[in-house]
């Protein structure tokens, strides 16, 4: 897959508004699923949903604390960008 490719499935995947909203929760701070999904107003399952799209495609990274999974943002071309969209909304 060659890099515009790549950029065109980030973006579809950023084509969502509550992977967007998730993105926004994990940008910056680690947050669990049970967070996410207090500060969404969101079920477990959507949630959960979303995330797995994220990490399938590197967006995310889950780190494990004992018995609790947080989720961080970690590719830092979707930081970058989620930093512009935030500007101008």
């Amino acid at each position: 897959m060659d890099k515009c490719e790549e950029l065109s499935e980030v973006l579809k995947v950023l084509g969502n508004p509550v992977r967007l909203k998730v993105l926004r929760q994990v940008s910056g701070v680690e947050c669990c699923v049970s967070e996410i999904e207090e500060k969404l107003n969101l079920p477990q399952s959507t949630v959960s949903q979303h995330l797995s799209v994220l990490k399938r495609m590197g967006i995310v990274k889950p780190i494990r604390q004992h018995k609790e999974v947080t989720y961080v943002l970690v590719n830092d071309f979707v930081k970058d960008l989620l930093g512009l969209c935030c500007k101008y909304s």
